[in-house]
C-alpha cells in the first residue's frame, strides 16, 4: 500500500486552535506585522480604517472552508490560516458602510459629487470620539487626514483588530481581513494604548500638470470606564434644587426647568466612582452639550450626546 507522507489534516476546531497559536506569538514577540494587503492596485483608493473586537462570522467562514482539506507541510497549513481574503462593503445612507458577516466601525474619509461637485465626506459612525478631520488643498492637489479614537471599556477581554477599507473605481467597497494583522488584546490602563496609521498616495499627469494627492487615516483605540448611572441636577441663582432627572441611554435631549442658572451632571461608574460635570446656562446662551461613555453590545464605548436647553 503506497503512504503519502508529511500531509496535514485540518478537523474541525484545529483551525481556531492554531490561529490561537500564532496570535499569541505575535504578542509576546511584539512585532508589527507586514501588510501586503496594503498593495492596492490601480484605480482603488484607501478610504477608512475598520475596527471591531473578536472572531467576525465572515473569518468563521473562511476558517470552515479549510476544514477537511489536506496541506503538505505545516507552513503550507500557517500561510493558508494567515492568507488575507476580501470582504464586500455597502455604503449607507448615513455614510456608514456595513460589511458582509463583519460587525464593526468604519473611520474615513470618502469623495463624493454633491450637486454635481466633487465634495470630501469624512465617515464616523459615531463612535470615534477626538476626531480630527482636515481638508488642505495645495498647488499640486489635496491631502486629506483624519485621526479619531475609540474607547473600549476595561473589562474588554476579546482582542480588538484594525482592517483598512478600499474605494473601488466603480463605486463599491471592499476591506481586507486576516488572522493576524493589526490586533490587541485587552485594555486595562488608562489612555491610549494603540494606534494604527494608514496613508495612500497618488499622482497623475492631467493635461501636462502633475497632480498629487494623499490622504492619511489615523484610528486610536482607548480605554474607558462606561457609565452605570446619570443625574442630571438643575438649581437656580440662590443654589436651590430645582430638580434631579435620571438619564438614559435613549435620551438625547433634555429641556431644563425655568429659572435654571446653572447644572450638574452626575455620572457613577464602576467601582463606585462619581464624576460630575457643571455647566452654566447663562455662558452656554442656547443650548449645552455632554458626552456620556455608555458600553455597547461589542464591549467598546459608545459615546452618546445630551442636549440641554
Amino acid at each position: 500500500m503506497k503512504r503519502e507522507k508529511n500531509r496535514v489534516p485540518i478537523r474541525r476546531g484545529y483551525v481556531r486552535t492554531i490561529v490561537c497559536m500564532l496570535f499569541s506569538l505575535c504578542m509576546l514577540s511584539g512585532c508589527t506585522l507586514a501588510r501586503p494587503e496594503l498593495q492596492q492596485i490601480e484605480e482603488e483608493e484607501l478610504c477608512g480604517i475598520l475596527v471591531v473586537v473578536g472572531e467576525q462570522k465572515a473569518q468563521s467562514r473562511h476558517e470552515e472552508e479549510l476544514e477537511g482539506r489536506t496541506f503538505s507541510s505545516i507552513r503550507e497549513l500557517e500561510e493558508s490560516l494567515t492568507s488575507s481574503f476580501t470582504v464586500e462593503g455597502t455604503l449607507q445612507t448615513d455614510r456608514s458602510i456595513a460589511f458582509d458577516g463583519v460587525e464593526g466601525h468604519v473611520l474615513g474619509v470618502v469623495e463624493e459629487e454633491i450637486e454635481g461637485a466633487p465634495s470630501t465626506c469624512f465617515i464616523n459612525d459615531g463612535y470615534f470620539t477626538k476626531v480630527d478631520a482636515r481638508v488642505k488643498v495645495t498647488d499640486e492637489g489635496k491631502e486629506n487626514t483624519i485621526s479619531g479614537s475609540i474607547l473600549a471599556g476595561e473589562n474588554l477581554k476579546e482582542p480588538v483588530y484594525m482592517y483598512p477599507v478600499y474605494h473601488r473605481s466603480d463605486g463599491s467597497y471592499y476591506t481586507v481581513l486576516n488572522s493576524t494583522g493589526g490586533m490587541m488584546c485587552s485594555v486595562h490602563d488608562e489612555g491610549e494604548v494603540y494606534s494604527q496609521t494608514l496613508q495612500w498616495e497618488t499622482t497623475e499627469e492631467i493635461n501636462g500638470r502633475k497632480e498629487k494627492n494623499s490622504r492619511e487615516i489615523k484610528a486610536s483605540l482607548e480605554m474607558a470606564i462606561p457609565v452605570e448611572r446619570v443625574q442630571v441636577r438643575m438649581y437656580n441663582h440662590e443654589n436651590e434644587l430645582l430638580e434631579a432627572r435620571e438619564i438614559s441611554k435613549e435620551t438625547e435631549e433634555l429641556i431644563l426647568q425655568e429659572g435654571t442658572a446653572y447644572v450638574i451632571v452626575e455620572e457613577a461608574k464602576a467601582g463606585g466612582k462619581l464624576r460630575r460635570s457643571l455647566y452654566n446656562r447663562e455662558e452656554a446662551q442656547e443650548e449645552m452639550t455632554h458626552q456620556i461613555n455608555y458600553l455597547g453590545n461589542d464591549g467598546l464605548i459608545e459615546p452618546k450626546e445630551l442636549v440641554m436647553k
